[in-house]
């Protein structure tokens, strides 16, 4: 499914000789694991020192675009310069939509959620945001447990802003200096939620004229007033800035004059636009004196090319919709199919299918897809003249016309003693602490559950109804298989903590 999504990243911008190799290196990288602890070097590599400038693909996910203004601007100047202050977004736009989507705000989650620092979605599994954020100053020690990325965030157009990811790993320059211009990082995601933000570019210009003197802009989560800026912040709204860059070095990207950064601003992105190709991000913010931001030069530019480009989640094998829950029920003399799913990328919906006999199976209805990574709910009312035993289905379809079939679930209107097990009722999915099993009869049935790996984690029979505890589970996906007199019906349970 969603073979259109699957991405070759690659250099938009190449000299004539690119088959001869100059022999520069790329930096070795640092990666440290969350899970186990452990920092591990990546080795450097031979690039084409003939290439100028590069960058990476973009991609638009699933929302919707805005226009950012292109023009040098003359309003809400910080001092002395030709850049904006920083601007909620509820000020200018009614939603979140690309590229304000890419942004992210990064979050410490075993210190309720404290602000860290700000990022961009670069790939659908990686933000780029500052070494600084989470590594001791010019050393390779990570200082934080744990990290969080919520991309798209917004407290005050979208509260209810789900696209949340633990950070899995770190990727960062061997011996970085920040004083270098080095302060640029690659957190990698445990799930690919740019998929449904989006991402910009990394990319990277030699010729520093081509990028002083240009418009450039910013997306930030400022958190914490300065002694140069005694705005109150809180963290919990998106704001943009822009303007002329003329601060340009090897090192460094900046606006002179610029001193009314703020707390929590660091790693935000400074990018470049033409509100149709172009979102690139050049570098992230390092210091608050003259805006400046960490440049991406070539050697840095092609370690992390390469990275984002080997350790993607979807290139070659795109992640389909996951169905995790599907119930067939009879309520009188109709049916309510009910389901839930997660990972929804551009998916047009579910067509209904029904079927007398179980093979031959036709269209009966269509519910459109909500397009959500987080588990979403649907319902389907089939209300024909039902008789004898029916058979249901989904059949997913993407918008390129990619088809996924569900499995089959089965409800019996016949006068014969119910044994149908599509009078089962499963909730709450996703669950934390329990799992009910409700029915419409006292027919002993026996249900287990299968851990992720295919262990049995519990069995029991039960009659009318019953109660599975998962306080103990570990988050992730189980299979529930419910028994009734040789008829079998599997649930997909997504444990989550």
């Amino acid at each position: 499914m969603f073979n259109k999504l699957t991405f070759i990243i690659g250099f938009l911008c190449l000299v004539l000789t690119t088959n001869n190799l100059s022999g520069q290196q790329t930096p070795e990288i640092m990666v440290f694991d969350f899970e186990t602890k452990v920092l591990d070097t990546l080795q450097s590599f031979s690039f084409d020192g003939n290439v100028v400038c590069a960058k990476t693909q973009n991609y638009v996910g699933i929302k919707s675009q805005v226009n950012l203004d292109l023009n040098v601007p003359q309003q809400n100047l910080v001092e002395q310069t030709n850049f904006t202050y920083q601007t909620p977004v509820s000020d200018i736009f009614e939603k979140i939509a690309y590229p304000l989507s890419t942004s992210v705000k990064l979050v410490l989650p075993g210190r309720d959620d404290r602000h860290q620092c700000t990022g961009v979605m670069v790939s659908e599994n990686f933000v780029l945001s500052s070494a600084h954020c989470t590594l001791d100053t010019y050393e390779n020690t990570v200082i934080i447990d744990g990290l969080d990325a919520i991309a798209g965030y917004d407290g005050s157009l979208d509260p209810s802003q789900t696209l949340r990811a633990k950070v899995k790993r770190i990727y960062f320059i061997k011996d970085w200096n920040i004083g270098n211009g080095e302060d640029l990082a690659l957190y990698e995601l445990e799930q690919p939620i740019g998929l449904f933000s989006g991402w910009m570019s990394i990319g990277f210009e030699s010729d520093q004229s081509k990028i002083e003197g240009e418009v450039m802009h910013k997306m930030s989560y400022p958190a914490y007033s300065t002694p140069l800026n005694p705005t109150v912040y809180d963290g919990e709204e998106l704001h943009v800035s822009y303007g002329v860059v003329d601060y340009v070095v090897p090192e460094y990207i900046g606006v002179k004059n610029h001193l009314v950064g703020a707390g929590g601003e660091s790693g935000s992105p400074i990018f470049t636009t033409d509100n149709k190709d172009d979102y690139t991000a050049h570098g992230v913010l390092t210091w608050a004196g003259f805006h400046n931001h960490s440049r991406f030069n070539a050697s840095v530019y092609f370690a992390y090319e390469d990275i984002l480009k080997n350790k993607s989640q979807v290139a070659g094998s795109i992640l389909p919709v996951e169905l995790v829950s599907f119930e067939a029920e009879k309520v009188d003399n109709n049916v309510e199919l009910n389901w839930s799913a997660e990972k929804e990328i551009n998916l047009e919906g579910y067509e209904v299918e029904r079927s007398l006999d179980g093979k031959t199976f036709e269209y009966v209805g269509f519910v459109e897809a909500n397009n959500k990574f987080e588990a979403q709910r649907y319902g389907y009312t089939d209300s024909d003249d039902n008789n004898g035993k029916i058979y249901y289905r989904l059949r997913s379809i993407d918008i390129d016309g990619t088809e996924e079939l569900s499995e089959v679930r089965a409800v019996n209107f016949s006068n014969e003693k119910a044994t149908s097990i599509a009078n089962i009722h499963v909730y709450p999915n996703p669950t934390t602490d329990y799992i009910n099993i409700d029915t419409q009869d006292d027919i002993t049935k026996t249900v287990t559950m299968y851990s992720p790996s295919g262990q049995v984690m519990s069995q029991s029979t039960f009659g009318s109804s019953t109660s599975i505890t998962t306080l103990d589970y570990n988050a992730g996906t189980y299979h529930m298989v419910i028994d009734v007199d040789g008829e079998r019906e599997t649930h997909t349970i997504l444990v989550q903590k």
